[in-house]
């Protein structure tokens, strides 16, 4: 499992499809390297306000050179959606958003 966060809104929808940005790390492209070899994922997004689950799977691709109006991202990742469930109020810790690491602030914002 591996983190792959930016600040909200950083997962563009369009359709079937999610979009992700692929930021700086530890370089040692562990997430990369996978989707190369068997290009399939699993996404879990938790509502920590809420506690609700969405897991969704799919094919993944890559593009090692994205287009501009990603600020910050190196490559961009998308998963073509083929299957997903919901779970509401699965999650029990609660919490809200409290600081950003500077990490997260220098990923860079997108309309």
């Amino acid at each position: 499992m591996s983190h792959r966060g930016g600040r909200p809104g950083f997962v563009r929808v369009e359709g079937n499809r999610l979009t992700i940005p692929d930021f700086s790390g530890n370089r040692y492209f562990n997430t990369l390297g996978n989707f190369v070899r068997l290009p399939r994922a699993a996404l879990l997004f938790i509502d920590f306000a809420g506690g609700d689950l969405l897991h969704l799977d799919g094919t993944v691709t890559i593009d090692w050179q994205p287009p501009p109006g990603y600020a910050g991202a190196q490559r961009l990742w998308s998963v073509d959606v083929r299957s997903g469930w919901r779970c509401r109020g699965a999650f029990g810790l609660r919490g809200t958003v409290g600081e950003m690491s500077p990490a997260t602030l220098g990923t860079g914002c997108w309309p």
